[in-house]
């Protein structure tokens, strides 16, 4: 998916990239902040419009755009990639089993104390 330069205010037609903000390979959200650019006017923050995997970048520091202009290439999210929780799950059921172990292992120790009274 083509990312291309949106319109930034009515009255700004180009503008000079001054910082871009991700690199190829990135793995970037929806609304992620992709590049600063320069115009005439203020320094604009230019977010990205969806999420997915940075693919290529097709601006380098310096250079001028248009709006309407290609910035980078994103990758679609595949639907394998979108469930997250399903990758997350086993992470919290880790957690979840380390807790009860270490309560299990604090009830222990209580009734030991309570042995020796």
């Amino acid at each position: 998916m083509e990312i291309r330069l949106p319109s930034l205010a009515e009255s700004i037609a180009s503008g000079t990239v001054i910082n871009i903000l991700v690199s190829e390979g990135d793995r970037v959200e929806k609304d992620q902040d992709l590049l600063e650019m320069e115009t005439d006017k203020a320094v604009a923050v230019i977010p990205s419009p969806e999420s997915g995997k940075v693919v290529k970048i097709h601006i380098k520091e310096g250079d001028e755009l248009k709006v309407g202009e290609v910035i980078l290439t994103l990758s679609e999210e595949s639907k394998s990639e979108k469930p997250k929780e399903s990758r997350r799950q086993p992470e919290k059921e880790e957690q979840s089993r380390a807790a009860a172990e270490e309560q299990g292992s604090r009830g222990a120790e209580e009734q030991g104390s309570k042995g020796e009274d």
